[in-house]
């Protein structure tokens, strides 16, 4: 009789290769925390039904064999993530709102500024710099200097037609979150480890998840029901992609 094993039982089993993941090597996550935990069960439980098919391709075995134990591990490190913020219910959801917005915000205006300089290369490196964030916890960051870009190339940004609204937006969400953080419990010495963590937990998962996708999406490119399965679930639903290549954040991630 096999035995269930739980998140814990996960992380503890495969800490040793997450722990051994460079922290220059992390992999931008493309979906908040909640939702690429869901994903890294969805794709398990894909591969318990289609494990055999996707085999014959050349995709190595272990991404198969270690699809439950990653996501598993990735789950209980988002939930210890987690833990260390406690809040109260009314704190709690106002917390929540402004993340779901600043979400949201954030991915229109990125998407403005993309257009606008879509000719300047140095530009649009200067824009991926500021897209780079690992975790919701980087998101107030993100949203000062977006303002702070809104001011500086204002002029541009109006020629393209941006809503400049929306950048003065992001500066009053900035303010908001950090008065509502400091009325939350923080463990600060905790925190920051625990992030770095949770994205090497990802970055393990991910290399599992890009594997099946690809491979699922050869095996069953004659078969267009099952082979849209292999595309991010929560990309498709919510954001209106197909791409498993996008690296921002966009949409709120449940706090616990």
């Amino acid at each position: 009789m096999s035995v269930v094993k739980t998140p814990e039982h996960h992380y503890s089993e495969h800490y040793p290769n997450i722990e051994a993941i460079p922290v220059d090597k992390l992999s931008p996550i493309n979906m908040p925390e909640e939702a690429a935990m869901q994903e890294g069960y969805r794709v398990a439980a894909l591969v318990d039904k289609y494990g055999d098919r996707l085999a014959v391709s050349d995709i190595k075995q272990i991404y198969l064999d270690t699809i439950h134990g990653r996501a598993g591990a990735y789950a209980y490190a988002v939930a210890t993530l987690s833990a260390l913020i406690e809040v109260g219910d009314e704190t709690k959801g106002k917390y929540k709102n402004l993340i779901r917005e600043s979400y949201d915000v954030r991915r229109k205006l990125f998407a403005t500024m993309d257009y606008a300089y879509r000719d300047d290369t140095a530009m649009l490196e200067t824009i991926a710099q500021i897209k780079r964030g690992k975790s919701i916890l980087d998101l107030n960051r993100d949203l000062l200097a977006i303002e702070t870009f809104g001011k500086e190339y204002g002029k541009r940004l109006a020629e393209a037609n941006a809503n400049m609204d929306l950048f003065k937006r992001a500066g009053e969400l900035h303010a908001e979150i950090a008065s509502t953080m400091a009325r939350m419990d923080i463990h600060p010495e905790k925190i920051d480890t625990a992030k770095v963590t949770t994205a090497k937990a990802w970055t393990y998962l991910w290399e599992a998840l890009s594997e099946i996708y690809a491979a699922g999406r050869f095996v069953f490119m004659e078969e267009p029901e099952t082979e849209e399965l292999f595309y991010i679930d929560y990309l498709q639903k919510f954001a209106g992609r197909k791409s498993s290549g996008e690296t921002d954040v966009e949409a709120a991630t449940n706090v616990s």
